[in-house]
């Protein structure tokens, strides 16, 4: 499976826009507020650019100061990585790898990159599971990796999707799990 990312590329920098940080967008309700935002868009209507997006996931692209960031799991190398496209022009900015690990057991319309990131402009959290594990790691807007943290216990036949959220300036991880070693975290 391609990267179903690439499609949402093509329409988030055909008009200047607020930024979307986080799943479900700034207020977390999915809803733009933003009056330029186009409402039709085909192949050629409304795409500023167009960018292949290495790899396969599930995550939403987030936005914040003209740059995208999403996730992506590597299937040949088994990285989980963070990608940082320039929201003007789609040039790749930076790929990092925050993890490389075999694909945990997950439901077959699941991927090891399905956890939306978030961004505050400064820095972009990332959330994957790992080796029985959830790692959440930071990089900084330029690509340098800040920090990751592991929690123990993920089990799930469905794979991992909890996407992290900024709230009153914490990190809040959804450590979800069929496992006994379910959590929610909050991290500064």
């Amino acid at each position: 499976m391609r990267n179903s990312l690439a499609i949402l590329l093509l329409i988030l920098p055909a008009a200047p826009a607020a930024d979307w940080p986080s799943w479900r967008g700034p207020n977390g309700d999915a809803i733009s507020r933003d009056a330029n935002v186009p409402l039709t868009w085909s192949a050629t209507e409304n795409v500023a650019w167009k960018v292949p997006v290495p790899g396969v996931g599930h995550s939403s692209p987030v936005i914040a100061r003209g740059r995208i960031y999403l996730t992506s799991f590597l299937p040949d190398t088994t990285d989980r990585v963070v990608i940082c496209f320039d929201a003007r022009d789609g040039k790749k900015l930076w790929q990092q790898t925050a993890a490389t690990a075999a694909a945990e057991k997950m439901h077959k319309n699941n991927s090891p990159a399905s956890a939306t990131p978030v961004t505050d402009g400064d820095c972009v959290w990332a959330a994957f599971a790992v080796d029985g594990k959830i790692a959440v790691v930071c990089f900084d807007a330029s690509g340098v990796r800040k920090w990751t943290r592991s929690f123990d216990g993920f089990v799930s036949p469905h794979g991992f999707c909890g996407s992290p959220i900024l709230a009153d300036g914490l990190l809040i991880v959804n450590g979800d799990s069929d496992g006994e070693a379910a959590f929610v975290a909050a991290l500064d």
